[in-house]
């Protein structure tokens, strides 16, 4: 499953990617967008 979460008036986007796998471990990403440069990001993204 992958959310993408956007604010307005800014050109950014952080898409934020979510799985499990067969074990059960849960594994989060998020990936920043800003300005046609992406980043995945090491800390959660303040909202």
């Amino acid at each position: 499953m992958n959310q993408k979460l956007v604010q307005q008036a800014i050109d950014l986007t952080v898409y934020e990617f979510y799985s499990v796998d067969a074990a059960g471990k849960e594994f989060r990403k998020e990936v920043k967008v800003e300005n046609n440069l992406a980043m995945v990001l090491d800390k959660e993204w303040q909202h």
